[in-house]
């Protein structure tokens, strides 16, 4: 099967950022993540926050990522993975573990070597 095309995958995170999602913990949403389009600056206020999906340049670590699992992701979820960041978001029936490169408690990087299994 051939991989889905990157312009795929940015429909996606576009269609995943215009729609509503529940709010998180402020430390489940590095500030960089923070949905700033109510004209805030990204400061929490309260107790919830509301992430987004951004543009970013993580090939080095997920390439680090596939190098310490021993496989490599498909390559569609590579490429998501390794431009994109994002808190943890559910879409549909999938729960899309954090990529934020920071010590959140649904972080992929994390996550994959919590199953003993």
């Amino acid at each position: 099967m051939p991989p889905i095309p990157s312009s795929l995958v940015d429909a996606f995170v576009q269609k995943v950022n215009t729609e509503p999602r529940e709010t998180q913990s402020p430390d489940e949403v590095p500030a960089f993540l923070r949905d700033t389009s109510d004209g805030s600056d990204g400061e929490a206020v309260g107790i919830c926050t509301d992430g987004k999906i951004v543009r970013r340049d993580n090939l080095a670590r997920i390439d680090e990522l596939q190098r310490r699992t021993g496989r490599p992701f498909p390559p569609s979820f590579g490429y998501f993975l390794s431009n994109y960041s994002f808190p943890a978001f559910e879409s549909g029936p999938l729960l899309f573990f954090a990529n934020t490169g920071e010590d959140t408690f649904w972080e992929l990087a994390a996550k994959l070597f919590k199953d003993r299994t």
